[in-house]
């Protein structure tokens, strides 16, 4: 990420979301598309793993840009 070292907090933040609702996008049309091309043998079960690893992702993708760009300010 080349967002951490920019003096801009804003910039970081920018980065972490832009990337979050790429990911959405991406993950949405995937799901849109099987749903249209699987037709009477589609799991649900499938649609619920993807719509859980979109939720561990995204967790992680956070947890490990906070640590990238620790606190400047004494942790306030």
């Amino acid at each position: 990420m080349t967002s951490v070292n920019n003096a801009n907090p804003h910039a970081m933040v920018r980065g972490v979301m832009g990337s979050v609702v790429l990911k959405l996008f991406v993950l949405g049309t995937a799901a849109f598309l099987y749903l249209y091309n699987a037709g009477e043998h589609k799991s649900v079960n499938a649609l619920f793993m993807g719509m859980a690893l979109y939720i561990i992702y995204t967790w992680l993708e956070v947890k490990i840009a906070m640590q990238l760009n620790p606190p400047k300010n004494g942790g306030n």
